[in-house]
């Protein structure tokens, strides 16, 4: 799986399919006494922090890796965790293993490249483009609704197509800095933010 897919899944779900990524500022933390893991995955412009109980980060820093499942389905593995500050979060158990994955592909170096140097100043995506990540959670939460409906007729997907549309929309309208105004303030007042 690219990295790109594991942080289209959905937050708080586990990932059973491999995830390739190259391993950027290992570090070794501490917290109550105990060790722990961090490190970024990097895809070329896609990135996300990841954690560990074990060490599975240092001596791959700076290498293109494979992290997998060892006996799938034994406790705590590979889980997209919340995103913290904007920022997408892995969590990865005891039972995850890597394997080298090979070298970048020519594109996937240009990308990784590219994305370093703008990394402290991000360009805005093209007008009308979202990103993936966005498209993702909002087909997640639309076919999440779909099911809670009772499913119904799948027509094509056009229910989870126009609710993913309409998060999508809402999400914009909310980045835009237009809020809805709170049920509590009298018309004529000021907002309180």
């Amino acid at each position: 799986m690219s990295l790109e897919n594991a942080l289209n899944v959905s937050e708080g779900d586990f990932i059973n399919t491999p995830i390739t990524a190259t391993v950027k500022f290992a570090e070794t933390k501490t917290y109550n006494g105990r060790n722990f893991y961090t490190a970024l995955l990097e895809d070329g412009q896609f990135k996300a922090n990841v954690s560990c109980n074990k060490d599975v980060f240092t001596e791959n820093n700076n290498k293109r890796v494979t992290f997998s499942i060892e006996g799938k389905g034994k406790g705590f593995s590979m889980k997209r965790k919340n995103d913290f500050n904007g920022k997408a979060q892995f969590g990865f158990g005891e039972n995850v293993s890597v394997s080298p994955a090979g070298e970048p592909t020519p594109g996937q170096q240009a990308a990784a490249s590219h994305s370093e140097s703008v990394q402290a100043h991000p360009t805005p995506a093209p007008s009308g483009a979202i990103a993936g990540v966005t498209v993702g959670m909002a087909i997640n939460k639309a076919v999440d609704l779909f099911i809670a409906e009772g499913g119904g007729d799948w027509n094509g997907g056009e229910r989870v197509k126009d609710v993913a549309s309409d998060l999508i929309r809402i999400a914009n309208d909310l980045q835009a800095g237009n809020l809805s105004i709170p049920a509590n303030v009298p018309e004529g007042e000021d907002i309180p933010f």
